[in-house]
């Protein structure tokens, strides 16, 4: 091979020749863009060829694209986001503190698989749990946030375990559909966060807290294995500086005025400018974890839907399950409006261990307890569609069956919507005791000062089961039966079963009081003497949902100062919750609304004690949670003697100088009137018209009073039997008559006076349909202190009451403060009641009636407040005064006694004169 080169010609011998053409290099050009456009326009062709074969398919598929996208974003604009912050069971999550926080705010929220929701019934059939989680809508979750406040220099300040109990809430967006919503979620398809728990942490006594650390408790029994993890977020509250709040409060948009007004009786524009300020004087405040996002910390984004949270019309959605009903197992429902329209159904029940299945008609028994009045329905239940409808006035629902069932009940308030109405039971916990496992609590006493104790004990009773020929059956013969049936089976093995033998009718619980050196100052044994309880039941999901409860023994302790732990233990199975107080703290009572609501609302008495090793305790599976609910009033608990008018009425007057009034007042009370008091007792009688009255006295001869109230200088006269009984001439506006002596019996009176006016008699049984009234001795709040003198008798319960007076037309409320004074000193013994020595009572003026008050030219107060005074068996007979003290008098008056039931011995004195 050889090569020449030329100026224009390249030539390779032996191969091939190639020639470059200078001259014709710009045509060759244009055959090559001549076939580049020629391959792109087929290319194009081609594919809108494809484009055309598959529109229908592909414009489908876009359409959905982009309504995805819509739907996420108008989604998005109705949520509220907010950032939190995944804890797990290693490593700890820590947040800064600085001096200025004071308190703190946890809000979590346990998170679960999606498909354990619970959202929607139908996802259970196609889902695959595991055999540990619950598939009910009764389904809890528990977790348990460890936590450690750290200084400065790491050393721990405190350290403790804070157990939540949380369940997934369903709302109800769609009346008509029934369709549910949940109020959060996460972005992530998986996982599903539960409702929002908080807990409140108090650094006032840690001046030196510098961190703050979490992670999900490690115990496998604080936390539940379908819990994946725990999001948390950590706030301070905050007082926001004085130059801030004046502009502030413009800064805020409708929405955000009317959530911060939800709390005040005015809506925000109705605010004046002092109120507003307080509304911003605080707020909570977040704090973010310390470290690098993805190694210190995990967060995610949280969602919350505005319309659950503003909106009216949005209302918990109640589950499809009902409430289990039986005869052993009753459900109470309170009413509150004043007319309700209530609609039961019914469905079979699985039957409790050791029950039989449904067998057979149930009948259902439906009791309703008013104000004073009681009614009651039964009828039979086949098992078909029928419900029960009937309209009730406000009060307590009773409902129980002889089969097991479930109940799902409906309300419709007047002129309301129907809804439907669960009433969950109040929760409280209780520690298990049982052979040779007792329980310690500390007492810790205030200035050596005896700490007041309440001990409430249920005892753990066996189920029902149905014996040979309905036959009751014994302990060991239940504890057979239990154990041999299927439910047993599927129960995890616990601690219960080495205890199972405790189980007996003859129950006690043994008191020891140690002191500081663990040596015994004080033994007793406290009887468990209360039947079954047809209302409380064990609501743990465990082993003990299967027994029953008896109702509570409860026993008052005043713990002396020497003393600093309360053993309790017993032989036998039995439910422990301890309580204590201050011993000068204040009881405060606010009337009517106390008198009027349901006791779960009132202001607390008395505070719960954990045992001193709750922690070990809790492991041992032996704290557990029962459900109670409200008492209907029984007809034997009804005095019989005060319904039968034998009672004696005690009017107390104070000690010292004082000044009072007579009112004349309406009588609300539905006592019968003794013959006895009759001369206190007035009723109107009509002007120029004859009327027959019957007076009653135990004498033979009484000299009947009238009290008049004119307008004006009148004439009057008072024709009896056709005669001319009394005549006069009245001047002042006001005023009290003695009329001449008169036989008891039926007379006719007339009347006979012009003008205007009002006028009262006594002695006179009330005519049908007319109102009574009562002359009483009030005692003006002149000194700001009354004081009374009181013997108490027996050592039974004793109930004073007192009633206080308003000027007609007073709004501001009224607060008195009761005293016990030379209240005795209590010893190691135990009590089964409680005196509290300081009561405050927060007064709401009646604002109703109209008592006029004697001796005075046009002065009226209202109907009265009545509130009680409870003295009870802890104190031993005595003498006792009690002050009555307000801090401002608002001319208020005061009635202050004692009904006592049963009649006392009455005596006449009868002196002879000699001529």
């Amino acid at each position: 091979m050889y090569k020449t080169q030329y100026p224009n010609i390249t030539h390779y011998g032996g191969l091939r020749y190639q020639i470059n053409f200078n001259q014709n290099r710009s045509l060759w050009l244009d055959f090559q863009a001549i076939f580049r456009y020629l391959y792109q326009i087929l290319f194009i062709l081609f594919i809108l060829f494809l484009v055309w074969q598959s529109w229908h398919y592909s414009s489908d598929w876009l359409k959905k694209q982009g309504e995805k996208v819509i739907q996420s974003q108008e989604e998005r604009t109705k949520t509220l986001k907010r950032v939190v912050y995944i804890l797990n069971k290693n490593d700890w999550t820590e947040f800064p503190l600085l001096p200025k926080y004071q308190l703190l705010k946890v809000l979590s929220n346990a998170s679960i698989p999606y498909a354990l929701n619970l959202k929607n019934d139908i996802q259970w059939q196609n889902v695959t749990v595991p055999e540990t989680l619950s598939r009910n809508s009764e389904q809890e979750w528990r977790y348990a946030l460890e936590y450690r406040i750290l200084d400065k220099k790491g050393r721990v300040l405190i350290k403790d375990i804070y157990h939540h109990r949380t369940r997934i809430t369903v709302y109800q967006n769609n009346k008509e559909t029934q369709e549910g919503q949940l109020a959060a979620y996460y972005t992530d398809p998986n996982q599903q966060p539960t409702d929002g728990r908080n807990m409140l942490i108090n650094l006032s006594e840690y001046p030196k807290a510098a961190l703050l650390q979490f992670r999900i408790h490690s115990e496998p029994k604080s936390t539940d294995p379908g819990v994946i993890n725990v999001a948390i977020r950590v706030y301070w509250l905050e007082t926001v500086k004085e130059y801030k709040l004046a502009f502030l409060w413009h800064r805020l948009n409708h929405v955000q005025k009317k959530t911060l007004a939800q709390g005040s009786i005015y809506d925000y524009p109705l605010l004046n400018e002092q109120e507003k300020l307080n509304l911003l004087r605080q707020k909570w405040t977040p704090i973010g974890p310390l470290g690098i996002v993805g190694e210190a910390y995990q967060y995610r984004s949280f969602y919350i839907r505005r319309e659950i949270i503003k909106s009216k019309s949005v209302h918990p959605e109640i589950p499809n399950y009902g409430v289990f009903v039986d005869a052993l197992h009753w459900k109470i429902l309170t009413l509150l409006a004043p007319k309700n329209q209530v609609r039961l159904t019914f469905k079979k029940a699985l039957p409790l261990l050791g029950q039989s299945p449904f067998t057979s008609a149930a009948l259902i028994h439906i009791r309703w307890y008013g104000d004073k009045r009681r009614l009651q329905y039964s009828f039979e239940w086949d098992g078909s569609e029928k419900a029960f409808e009937q309209g009730f006035a406000n009060g307590l629902l009773e409902i129980s069956a002889s089969q097991p069932l479930m109940m799902r009940a409906y309300v419709k308030p007047f002129d309301l919507p129907e809804e439907e109405i669960a009433q969950p039971p109040l929760l409280i916990t209780t520690t298990l005791v049982q052979k040779d496992k007792s329980v310690d609590y500390e007492i810790n006493h205030n200035d050596q000062q005896a700490t007041p104790v309440r001990v409430n004990i249920r005892r753990l009773l066996l189920p029902f089961i149905e014996g040979a020929e309905g036959n009751e059956l014994s302990n060991s013969e239940k504890i057979e039966k239990i154990t041999a049936s299927e439910q047993w089976n599927k129960i995890p093995s616990l601690s219960f079963k080495e205890g199972i033998e405790g189980f007996s009718a003859d129950c006690h619980v043994i008191y020891t009081m140690l002191n500081a050196l663990g040596e015994s100052k004080k033994k007793g044994t406290l009887p468990l003497t209360q039947p079954r309880s047809f209302y409380d039941r064990i609501t743990t999901d465990d082993l003990w949902k299967w027994f029953d409860l008896s109702e509570a023994d409860t026993y008052y302790f005043s713990i002396p100062s020497d003393i600093t732990t309360l053993r309790l233990s017993s032989p036998c199975q039995a439910l422990l919750a301890v309580y204590n107080r201050p011993a000068a703290l204040l009881q405060k009572t606010s009337v009517p609304e106390d008198y009027e609501s349901d006791k779960s609302q009132q202001q607390p008495a008395w505070f719960r004690l954990p045992p001193k090793n709750d922690e070990l305790i809790f492991q041992q599976d032996r704290i557990l949670q029962v459900g109670i609910q409200n008492r209907p009033p029984r007809d034997k608990e009804k005095n019989k003697d005060l319904l039968a008018g034998r009672y004696t009425w005690e009017d107390y007057k104070p000690d010292g100088k004082y000044r009072s009034r007579y009112i004349l007042t309406p009588r609300d009370s539905q006592l019968p009137i003794r013959d006895q008091s009759y001369g206190v007792y007035y009723q109107e009688i009509p002007k120029n018209h004859t009327i027959t009255l019957q007076f009653v006295s135990p004498r033979k001869r009484i000299q009947p009073k009238l009290i008049y109230q004119i307008s004006r200088p009148t004439k009057i006269r008072i024709i009896r039997d056709n005669r001319l009984h009394y005549k006069a001439y009245l001047t002042g506006k006001r005023g009290e008559l003695k009329l001449p002596k008169l036989t008891t019996g039926r007379h006719r009176l007339t009347l006979k006076v012009k003008g205007n006016g009002r006028f009262f008699i006594n002695y006179a049984k009330p005519v049908s349909k007319k109102s009574v009234y009562i002359k009483r001795l009030a005692h003006q709040f002149q000194s700001k202190i009354l004081r009374f003198n009181y013997e108490k008798i027996s050592n039974n319960n004793e109930l004073l009451s007192a009633r206080i007076y308003m000027p007609q037309g007073t709004k501001e409320r009224f607060q008195v403060q009761v005293k016990l004074t030379k209240h005795p000193q209590m010893s190691y013994n135990y009590y089964t009641s409680w005196t509290f020595p300081k009561r405050h009572y927060d007064l709401q003026p009646a604002g109703e009636g109209q008592a006029m008050v004697l001796n005075t030219r046009d002065d009226f107060v209202d109907k009265g407040r009545f509130f009680v005074i409870p003295l009870q068996s802890d104190l031993p007979p005595g003498q006792y005064q009690i002050e009555l003290t307000s801090e401002k008098s608002l001319k208020a008056l005061v009635t202050f006694g004692k009904i006592t039931a049963g009649l006392e011995e009455m005596r006449e004195i009868f002196q002879d004169f000699q001529d």
